[in-house]
């Protein structure tokens, strides 16, 4: 579960941990999605290249499922050459590394300093068994050891787009009668508690579904399951779902604790 300051199993946290890298395994590439429809999520960070050079964000899929990682820098202009990484769940590495070559989720080798164009990489894929995929945010400098470029350090933004089936265990950590669909009306930051922003920053996307636990005591926030965790946003992002399913039910009014 997500603390202060924010820690997240999939979708929200960095871990700073190295793996292997091995032979890139074969994945069927996945259609650009349909981003209205397809699950969101943004996270923003920065790497330091001497202190935390790379950071792994896990994400469980099925077998089948769509997905795509786009790693941009932030903001521009800026000092990060950022390179993306994706492994499976037994750790072989989904995406190749081209050392001399441009690869396609790349948008350049050693093209330098974050300019005010597009300056990261992008990846689409049908994951092909299911498990913990890792999705590694790292820099060119890095990854090739050529710390004198310079361009190993800053901030960034990763954005996943997909179909999630979440994080085993969420079924038991939420049943259906604690919650009401609702839908997310615009982009918003994530917090942990009402008025406190989680880091590193989550920002969640209008149009987005999320399910809703209730509200804190003025009535300001929301609390929802994104994921499977506890998340809160302001109540004014929040709206009724009018899918088949939901049928525009109203949000709950049950007041929760804000922490």
């Amino acid at each position: 579960m997500i603390r202060k300051p924010l820690l997240i199993t999939l979708t929200l946290a960095a871990l700073l941990v190295a793996l292997p890298l091995s032979a890139p395994a074969a994945a069927e590439t996945a259609p650009s999605p349909d981003y209205a429809h397809y699950g969101t999520i943004r996270l923003e960070g920065t790497l330091d290249i001497n202190a935390n050079p790379v950071a792994d964000y896990p994400l469980e899929l099925a077998a089948g499922d769509p997905i795509t990682a786009i790693l941009d820098c932030a903001p521009k202009p800026g000092t990060l050459d950022p390179y993306l990484l994706v492994y499976g769940p037994d750790g072989t590495l989904l995406t190749p590394i081209a050392l001399f070559t441009e690869p396609l989720y790349d948008d350049g080798i050693a093209d330098g300093q974050c300019g005010g164009g597009y300056s990261g990489g992008t990846y689409s894929f049908f994951a092909p068994i299911d498990g913990q995929y890792v999705f590694r945010v790292t820099s060119y400098d890095y990854l090739n050891q050529y710390a004198d470029l310079g361009t190993g350090s800053g901030g960034y933004i990763l954005e996943l787009f997909g179909e999630f089936t979440g994080i085993p265990g969420c079924d038991d950590f939420i049943t259906e009668g604690d919650t009401v669909g609702a839908v997310l009306l615009a982009d918003t930051i994530a917090y942990w508690a009402p008025g406190e922003i989680t880091a590193p920053r989550v920002t969640l996307n209008g149009g987005d579904s999320v399910r809703v636990r209730g509200v804190n005591d003025d009535g300001t926030y929301y609390q929802i399951v994104y994921a499977c965790e506890l998340l809160w946003v302001p109540a004014g992002t929040l709206g009724p779902n009018f899918d088949a399913v939901w049928q525009g039910t109203p949000l709950p009014g049950t007041v929760l604790k804000d922490k």
